[in-house]
C-alpha cells in the first residue's frame, strides 16, 4: 500500500488506482458492516449487495499488492540490509496498529458484533492473533519475502505463483498469505516483462478491460467461483484502473492526495466507521440506509485524512510510521 518506497517521480497513475482501491475498500468494509448488524434488509440488501460486494472484492485488495510488485521490481536490486529494514518496519506497523484497533474493539465488543472466542478479550492484542484488517500485513510480508527470494531466479518464483494459485485452490490459504503472494508476484512479472509500457491509457483500452471485468466477473459470480480466484476479472480490472491512470497527467489533487494517504486511511477507517456507525444506529437510531453508507464511507476516507494532517503537526506521523 502507500508505505512502499517511492521511485524519484511518483506515478500518478498508481496513485489513482490506488485512490479508487482504497475507497472502494472503506465502501466494502461499509457495507459489510451494516449488514452484518442483521437490521439491513430490503431488495438493496437482498439482492444488489451480494453481487456489489462481490465484484468490489474481486479486484480491491489485489491492486494493493500487485502495485506493491510493480515498485519493487522498479527497484529490484535491494540488499538483505534494506530488505530486512522493510520487513522490519511492516512488522512495527503490524504491532503498532493491531494493538490501536483492538484496544477500542475490547471496549465496544457488544455494539460491533465482535466475538473474541475462548482465548477472551486479551487474545484481541495478542500480536499472534491476526485481527480484522491486520492480515494484510502478514500477507504483505510473506509476499516481499517471496519476491526477495526469487529475485534472481525466475522459475522458482513461477513455481511460487503457481504453488499460491494451488493453496487458495484448496481453499488452504493462511491470513491471505498466498492470495497477496500471488498477486504481488504477478505485479512484479508484469513490471519485469514491461508488458505496462504500451499501454496509452486510451478511453478504448479502459473500455475493454472494463467490458472484460464484468463479463468475467459475472461468469465467475454466476458459476459460484470464489473471488480470490476470479483472476481473468481482476486482471481485467486491475488493466482498466491502470489505463484509466494514465489517460490524464493533471488528476484533482483530492484523488491523488487519497492515493497516497492509502496507509493512514486503511489502518484508521476501521475505528472511523466502527464508531460512528455505533453513534448512528445504536445512538440515533437510524436504520441501514444508502444514505448511512455514503456518510459512513466519506468519513472513512476525510477522518483518517484529517488525522494524518494533525499527527504530522504535531510530529507524531513518523512514530506510528505514517510517513
Amino acid at each position: 500500500m502507500a508505505w512502499q518506497p517511492a521511485p524519484p517521480a511518483r506515478s500518478a497513475a498508481i496513485d489513482v488506482v490506488r485512490a479508487v482501491a482504497i475507497m472502494l475498500v472503506v465502501f466494502g468494509h461499509v457495507q459489510r458492516g451494516l449488514f452484518q448488524t442483521g437490521e439491513a434488509s430490503g431488495i438493496y440488501w437482498d439482492a444488489v449487495y451480494p453481487a456489489l460486494d462481490y465484484f468490489i472484492y474481486v479486484f480491491h485488495v489485489p491492486v494493493f499488492f500487485a502495485t506493491s510488485g510493480i515498485l519493487l521490481e522498479r527497484h529490484a536490486e535491494q540488499t538483505w540490509k534494506q530488505f530486512a529494514a522493510r520487513i522490519g518496519r511492516l512488522v512495527l506497523l503490524y504491532l503498532i496498529w493491531n494493538t490501536i484497533n483492538a484496544i477500542p474493539a475490547v471496549f465496544f465488543s457488544g455494539y460491533i458484533n465482535r466475538s473474541f472466542g475462548r482465548a477472551g478479550y486479551l487474545d484481541a492484542i495478542n500480536p499472534l492473533h491476526i485481527n480484522g484488517i491486520m492480515w494484510f500485513f502478514l500477507a504483505l510480508v510473506c509476499a516481499q519475502t517471496l519476491h526477495f527470494l526469487t529475485g534472481r531466479q525466475q522459475w522458482v518464483r513461477l513455481i511460487a505463483m503457481g504453488l499460491a494459485l494451488v493453496v487458495l485452490a484448496l481453499d488452504r490459504d493462511v491470513h491471505g498469505a498466498a492470495y497477496g503472494s500471488l498477486w504481488l508476484l504477478l505485479g512484479a512479472e508484469v513490471a519485469r516483462r514491461k508488458l505496462l509500457d504500451d499501454a496509452s491509457g486510451s478511453a478504448q483500452q479502459a473500455g475493454l478491460s472494463f467490458l472484460g471485468y464484468l463479463t468475467t466477473g459475472a461468469a465467475c459470480y454466476v458459476l459460484g467461483v470464489p473471488y480470490t480466484l476470479a483472476i481473468p476479472a481482476c486482471a481485467f480490472a486491475l488493466h482498466a484502473l491502470y489505463c484509466i491512470g494514465q489517460s490524464r497527467a493533471d488528476w484533482p489533487a483530492t484523488l491523488t492526495s487519497i492515493g497516497k494517504a492509502t496507509l493512514s486511511i486503511y489502518v484508521m477507517h476501521v475505528l472511523v466507521v466502527a464508531g460512528l456507525r455505533i453513534a448512528l444506529l445504536k445512538g440515533l437510531q437510524m436504520p441501514p440506509s444508502a444514505m448511512l453508507v455514503v456518510v459512513l464511507t466519506l468519513a472513512g476516507i476525510a477522518v483518517p485524512i484529517a488525522a494524518l494532517t494533525l499527527l504530522r503537526r504535531l510530529g507524531v506521523s513518523k512514530w506510528l510510521l505514517l510517513d
